[in-house]
């Protein structure tokens, strides 16, 4: 068994150190070993001082010492040799989010809180002392049989994908010893296909026709997605710079992009209206042309929108008007798009790029 140097006086209890007199005079103290899951009793003998006010000196100060490297976590039934870190997993969560939060991008780091969340609430209701090189592959299975219960396929590989580099990160900074969640399968592919569907033509007219008397600017967005292939993702970065009316054309930034390459997006005419709309000379150049304002506006400013509330606004004024299900997404008019430029003959080398 592997154990560590490290050790967290929290979870594992030792009782301090003290004097005990009479024939043998000793310093007596108590840790937990976790080599034989006990208590282990420690001394250190001091008749060997002869003067008895001396040895009361000594005793104090060793005391003091001893009880001083208990309380912050020192071990000594713990060989220094030993990689595990007995540390509550829990913590390691912590630690984790401190070591890895400052170089994600928002999205992902919103996805891991959730996925880390998810962890944690599971830890809190079983065992919420348990040590990350404790948490084994049944417990893991456990816990993604649960998961497997109230999600999809794609997002309970999601967790999965994500526990197996959370796991990764634990075994190399040396929390356990191996990797628990390795061995469980993910839902397979055939099984995890996109659940959403393309709109028909009469669908869209319905949809612009909706929206461009109820919120003008969510009506352009969609229309950005669907006639210019743009993903909300896209659409939340454009600033004025990025909109040539004169050439008709929107450049995307290669950093904004799904495969990190800049990319060009032809204004077909039926939106030239709508641009005018947006009044684009007007707006800062340093601010988004769809930010993130109050009622969701979705009017210029300085604050960069979540994509996510593009698709709660689907959500909430899209599908409830026309009593769609949640197979009618956001990202659908992109596939629908794409679906009738192809069938009206536009080439698949625009479609595609």
């Amino acid at each position: 068994m592997s154990i560590s140097e490290n050790f967290n006086n929290s979870n594992y209890k030792f009782y301090p150190a003290y004097l005990s007199t009479g024939k043998e005079w000793k310093i007596v103290y108590y840790v937990f070993n976790p080599y034989t899951n006990e208590m282990q009793r420690f001394r250190i003998k001091l008749n060997r001082i002869k003067s008895i006010s001396e040895r009361r000196t000594f005793a104090r100060k060793i005391i003091a010492e001893l009880n001083n490297k208990l309380y912050n976590g020192w071990n000594p039934c713990i060989k220094a040799t030993d990689k595990i870190i007995f540390k509550p997993l829990i913590q390691v969560i912590d630690t984790y989010k401190r070591a890895k939060f400052p170089e994600l991008e928002q999205n992902t780091k919103r996805s891991y809180v959730s996925f880390l969340q998810k962890l944690s609430t599971y830890i809190e209701k079983n065992n919420k002392d348990i040590l990350a090189s404790d948490f084994n592959q049944p417990i893991a299975s456990n816990m993604m049989l649960e998961i497997k219960e109230n999600v999809g396929h794609r997002t309970f590989n999601n967790y999965l994908q994500f526990y197996r580099i959370f796991f990764n990160w634990l075994v190399e900074f040396g929390y356990c010893g191996s990797n628990p969640f390795l061995k469980i399968h993910p839902v397979s592919k055939r099984l995890c296909k996109k659940k959403r569907i393309a709109l028909d033509r009469e669908e869209i007219h319905s949809l612009i026709s909706y929206l461009d008397t109820t919120h003008i600017r969510f009506s352009i967005i969609c229309q950005l997605i669907y006639y210019c292939l743009l993903r909300p993702d896209d659409i939340v970065e454009l600033r004025p710079e990025n909109i040539d009316l004169e050439n008709h054309l929107i450049s995307i930034k290669g950093e904004a992009t799904k495969n990190k390459k800049d990319s060009k997006r032809v204004i077909p005419k039926v939106l030239d209206n709508y641009f005018k709309c947006l009044c684009l000379d007007s707006i800062s150049p340093s601010d988004f042309i769809f930010s993130d304002t109050k009622n969701y506006t979705l009017q210029p400013g300085p604050i960069k929108l979540c994509p996510r509330k593009l698709s709660r606004l689907w959500g909430n004024i899209v599908r409830k008007h026309f009593h769609w299900g949640l197979e009618y997404q956001l990202y659908g008019l992109k596939d629908t798009g794409i679906t009738n430029l192809l069938a009206d003959g536009i080439s698949p080398a625009y479609v595609q790029g």
